[in-house]
C-alpha cells in the first residue's frame, strides 16, 4: 500500500472560487436581507463616503492533506501547499485629456496563477494593449495497481508532476472615424513541466510477475508558439467586410519516458526508455470575408482561408540496459537514431451562406463549404536490426554521419554464420490529397403563438488519396555472398478514401403558460468510411461506419414565484461496425467481415432545484445520472476478455446561502461524485490479465464561506473546504483527504 503523508498544518488553503463566490454572495443576499423589511424612523446620520470604482483583494490558504497529494491536485487543480497574495486588481482611470488607462491583475504565489492586463484608449485614435497570464496544472504520475492475485501497487516515478501554461501578448488598434479598423496581435504561449500519459497493459499471460510492456509514462514538455496577425475591417454602404494576415512559429522539444516490461513482483526490473521529439513549425495564414445585405430579407455572407504549413522533425528514441546497452537498442524496444523529416502542404478553404427571411418569422439559412488539401512528407532514421549482433557505438556514429552501414556474422539463430548488417537506413515518405465538402440548410419558425420550431439538416462528403512509401536501405554497404531478407525494395502502401456523414436536427420550444417551458430535440446522424487500399504494406480497415439517435426533453417551471424546477432527460444510443482489412497468406487467407464493434446506450437523468424559502435564503441543488453501456460482438465468443463495460455515473450538488444581517451572510456547498464500472475481464488468460477496465471512484467535497462587510469600501471573507476521494481501481493508492482555510479582504479605493 502507498502510503504518503503531507503537511499537516492547521491553516489550510481553499479555492480561489471561495473569494470571488463570496463577494457575489454578499451582495445578493444583502439584497435578499432588505427587500420588504419594515424601517422604523431613526435620527438622521451623515452619509457614509462613497465607496471607490477601483478594487484591490487579497487572499492566503494552506492544506493539511492525506494520502495520495498528487491525486488531490490532479483531481482539483489545485496546490495542496500554502498559497497567496493578489486575488484581483481592477483599477480605471484617466491619464490625460481625452486617454484612459485600465489595470486588471492577480498574482497568487503557490497557485503558479498570475496575470495582468493593461489597456491605454485614446478616443478617436485606438488602443495600445499588454497581457500577461500564466497558471499551473497538476497532474499523478505515480504508477499503477495490479488487482487480482498479484495485488500490488507499482510506484514507476516521483508522482507530483505539473505543467505550467503561460501566454504574453501585444495588441495595438486603430479605431478612427470612418476609417477602415485595424488590429496587430503578437502573442507569445508557451508549455512547460511534466505530465502522465499511458495505460496499463501487458505482453504475458496471468503469472504471479507479469511483465508489462505499456505502462503510465511521463511526458516532459518545452513548448513555445509565437503567432503575429494583422486584421482589418470596414463598411461600405450595405456590405461589411475584412481580411487578415498571420504568420505563427511552433517549436516543441519534447521527451517522453516510459519504464518498460517492470515487473509486479520487482518494479526495479525492466528497461527505461526515452523518445526524444524535436517539432518546429512555420505556418502562414490569410483570410478574407464579406457579409453584404442584398434586401430587407436576403443577407450573403462569403468567406476564405488559406494557409500553407512548412514542418521539420528531429529526433532519438534510444533506451538504456547496463548490462546490454545496444541489444535494447537494435532489438525489442525498435530504438532509433538520427530522426529527420518534415512536412509541407496547403490548405484552401471556402464558405458562403444566405440568411433568407422569405416571410415574417420564418428564418432559412442555407451554407455551403469546400476544404481542399494537399500535403507531402518524408522521415528518415538509423535503426537497429532485429535478432542481430550489437551495433558499436562507432557503428553507430559512422551511420549518422552518413558513412558505411556496419554488418557482422551473426552469433546464433535463423541467420548463424552468415554476413547480416547491424543497422538499417529507413525512409518513409507520403503523399495526402484530401477534398471535402460540407452542406447546411436551417431554418426557425416562430409564427405560431408561444412556440419555436427548428431543423437543421447537415451533410459532408470527403475524399482522401494516401500515398505512401517505406524502404530499408543498405546504402555504401560491400554486400557479402549472403545477406538475407533486406533490400532497398520499397514497402509501399496506397489508400483511397471515402467518408460521407449526415446529421438531421429538429426541434420546438413551447411556452404553454406563464412559469412554464417546454423543450423538445431530436437529431440523428451517421458515417460511413471506405477504404480502398492496395500494395505491399498491410492496412488496418476496409471500412467504419457508426450511427446515432439522440433524443431530449426539457421542462422549466416555475412553480411559486420562489421555485424553479428545471428537468432533462436525454437517450443516446450509438451503434458502430468495421470491417477488417484480409490477413494471412495463401490458402489461410482470412477475409473478415462487417462485425458490430460496439453498441453504446447512454439514459442521462438531470434535475435542478432553485428555492428561496425566505427572504434572506436561497437553496439551490442540481443531481445528474448517466446510465451508460458499450456492448461489443465479441462478447458472445469465450476466447475473448472483452466484456460490455458500464460507464455509469452519478453526480449531486447542493448550495444554501443565508444573510444573517445586512453586512453577513454564509454560503455553504456539498457535492458527490460515484462512479462504480471496475470489472475484470470476462476471460483473464489472454489478452490482458489482471488489468481490469473502467474506474470506480467516490469523491466528497463539501465547502462553507462566510462573508463580511466591515466597511462600505471593505469586505472581509473566510472559507473552509473538505474533499474526500476514494479509487477502487487503484486499490486505494489513490485515495486522498484535505482540510482546506482561505481567507480575504477586498478593498475598493
Amino acid at each position: 500500500m502507498k502510503r504518503k503523508y503531507f503537511s499537516n498544518r492547521l491553516l489550510t488553503h481553499s479555492t480561489i472560487w471561495f473569494g470571488c463566490a463570496a463577494a457575489c454572495c454578499s451582495l445578493s443576499l444583502q439584497m435578499f436581507a432588505t427587500a420588504g423589511t419594515p424601517t422604523t424612523p431613526t435620527p438622521a446620520a451623515p452619509a457614509p463616503a462613497a465607496a471607490g470604482t477601483n478594487v484591490i483583494g487579497f487572499a492566503v490558504g494552506d492544506t493539511a492533506s492525506y494520502g495520495d497529494k498528487a491525486a488531490y491536485q490532479s483531481r482539483f487543480a489545485q496546490t495542496a501547499d500554502f498559497y497567496g497574495g493578489i486575488s484581483n486588481l481592477n483599477w480605471q482611470g484617466d491619464v490625460a485629456d481625452g486617454v484612459s488607462l485600465a489595470l486588471e491583475g492577480h498574482a497568487l504565489f503557490g497557485m503558479e496563477d498570475y496575470g495582468f492586463l493593461g489597456t491605454l484608449n485614446k478616443n478617436g485614435l485606438g488602443y495600445v494593449q499588454l497581457g500577461y497570464k500564466q497558471f499551473r496544472t497538476w497532474y499523478d504520475a505515480s504508477g499503477g495497481f495490479v488487482p487480482g492475485a498479484v495485488n500490488s501497487w507499482i510506484p514507476l516515478y516521483d508522482d507530483d508532476v505539473s505543467v505550467d501554461r503561460g501566454q504574453v501578448w501585444f495588441e495595438a488598434g486603430l479605431r478612427m472615424e470612418n476609417m477602415p479598423e485595424f488590429t496587430f496581435r503578437y502573442t507569445h504561449d508557451w508549455r512547460d513541466g511534466t505530465k502522465d500519459s499511458t495505460s496499463w497493459g501487458t505482453s504475458t499471460a496471468v503469472a504471479p510477475a507479469p511483465g508489462y510492456k505499456n505502462v503510465p509514462s511521463l511526458n516532459l514538455i518545452d513548448e513555445t508558439t509565437d503567432t503575429f496577425r494583422l486584421d482589418f475591417t470596414h463598411t461600405l454602404g450595405t456590405t461589411d467586410f475584412g481580411g487578415g494576415v498571420s504568420f505563427q512559429t511552433i517549436k516543441n522539444d519534447d521527451t517522453r519516458v516510459m519504464r518498460n516490461g517492470v515487473s509486479a513482483a520487482d518494479y526495479s526490473l525492466g528497461t527505461r526508455v526515452q523518445d526524444n521529439a524535436t517539432y518546429d513549425s512555420d505556418i502562414f495564414g490569410a483570410n478574407l470575408f464579406s457579409q453584404t445585405r442584398l434586401c430587407d430579407r436576403v443577407m450573403f455572407g462569403f468567406s476564405y482561408n488559406f494557409s500553407n504549413l512548412d514542418t521539420d522533425v528531429g529526433g532519438n528514441r534510444p533506451s538504456n540496459n547496463a548490462a546490454a546497452p545496444y541489444a535494447l537498442r537494435t532489438s525489442q524496444d525498435h530504438a532509433l537514431f538520427g530522426i529527420l523529416g518534415g512536412t509541407q502542404g496547403t490548405i484552401n478553404v471556402v464558405d458562403a451562406n444566405l440568411r433568407w427571411n422569405p416571410i415574417d418569422d420564418l428564418v432559412i439559412i442555407p451554407s455551403i463549404r469546400g476544404e481542399f488539401e494537399n500535403t507531402a512528407g518524408w522521415a528518415s532514421h538509423i535503426a537497429g536490426v532485429r535478432g542481430n549482433p550489437d551495433a558499436t557505438e562507432a557503428d553507430l556514429a559512422t551511420a549518422l554521419a552518413g558513412g558505411p552501414l556496419a554488418y557482422a556474422i551473426a552469433p546464433s539463430g535463423t541467420n548463424r554464420g552468415k554476413y547480416v548488417p547491424t543497422l538499417a537506413s529507413e525512409i518513409v515518405s507520403t503523399n495526402n490529397e484530401v477534398n471535402q465538402f460540407a452542406e447546411t440548410i436551417e431554418a426557425r419558425y416562430s409564427g405560431i403563438e408561444n412556440i419555436l420550431l427548428y431543423g437543421k439538416a447537415e451533410f459532408s462528403q470527403l475524399e482522401g488519396a494516401m500515398r505512401r512509401a517505406d524502404s530499408a536501405t543498405q546504402a555504401n554497404v560491400t554486400t557479402p555472398p549472403a545477406i538475407p531478407g533486406y533490400s532497398s525494395t520499397a514497402d509501399d502502401r496506397a489508400t483511397d478514401s471515402e467518408i460521407d456523414k449526415q446529421k438531421y436536427t429538429i426541434g420546438a420550444n413551447w411556452y404553454p403558460c406563464s412559469g412554464v417551458s417546454l423543450s423538445a430535440q431530436a437529431y440523428y446522424k451517421n458515417s460511413d468510411a471506405y477504404y480502398d487500399n492496395s500494395g505491399s504494406e498491410a492496412a488496418m480497415l476496409r471500412q467504419s461506419n457508426y450511427d446515432t439517435t439522440d433524443v431530449n426533453f426539457r421542462v422549466t417551471w416555475r412553480a411559486l414565484p420562489t421555485l424553479t424546477l428545471v428537468s432533462r432527460y436525454d437517450y443516446q444510443h450509438t451503434n458502430m461496425d468495421t470491417q477488417a482489412e484480409p490477413y494471412g497468406a495463401g490458402t489461410s487467407l482470412f477475409v473478415p467481415g462487417v462485425i458490430e464493434s460496439a453498441d453504446i446506450t447512454s439514459n442521462i437523468f438531470t434535475q435542478s432545484v432553485t428555492w428561496m424559502p425566505i427572504e434572506r435564503a436561497y437553496l439551490a441543488g442540481s443531481f445528474s445520472y448517466v446510465d451508460s453501456t458499450t456492448a461489443t460482438g465479441a462478447f458472445g465468443n469465450p476466447a475473448y476478455v472483452n466484456s460490455d463495460s458500464d460507464n455509469d455515473y452519478l453526480t449531486l450538488s447542493v448550495t444554501a446561502g443565508y444573510a444573517i444581517d445586512d453586512k453577513t451572510d454564509v454560503t455553504a456547498t456539498y457535492s458527490y461524485y460515484y462512479a462504480d464500472n471496475y470489472a475484470l475481464p470476462r476471460n483473464v488468460t489472454t489478452g490482458v490479465p489482471a488489468m481490469g477496465y473502467g474506474t470506480s471512484i467516490e469523491e466528497n467535497v463539501f465547502s462553507v464561506s462566510l462573508n463580511r462587510q466591515i466597511t462600505p469600501a471593505m469586505l472581509w471573507s473566510l472559507g473552509y473546504g473538505y474533499y474526500t476521494g476514494t479509487d477502487s481501481t487503484s486499490g486505494g493508492n489513490n485515495d486522498f483527504s484535505a482540510h482546506m482555510f482561505s481567507t480575504g479582504l477586498q478593498i475598493r479605493f
